[in-house]
């Protein structure tokens, strides 16, 4: 269920253009997955622990990584809205 998240997630994202690009996104998405498991279960199971989860999360990178990540260009209203946002972080940061 979480697995499925993500890995739709990754596929919004990394756009996959081969059978390989999707196995890779299913692999990654399966690490960060278990990255969530090992979180949750620090402090229960003796196997859970910082370390392993550091593991997990760059096992799921090195995977990303053979990907070609390019990312989607915004739209003109996706952009005026990062624009107003951006200008409304600046006007509270200077007052």
């Amino acid at each position: 269920m979480f697995r499925d998240k993500i890995e739709r997630q990754l596929t919004k994202e990394y756009r996959p253009k081969s059978a390989m690009d999707r196995l890779r996104i299913s692999n990654a998405s399966a690490f960060l997955a278990m990255v969530e498991q090992v979180k949750v279960n620090i402090g229960r199971d003796p196997k859970a622990t910082p370390r392993r989860m550091v593991s997990l999360v760059m096992a799921a990178e090195r995977v990303l990584d053979k990907l070609d990540h390019t990312p989607k260009p915004l739209t003109p209203e996706q952009e005026r809205k990062r624009f107003e946002r951006d200008m409304r972080k600046q006007n509270k940061a200077a007052s």
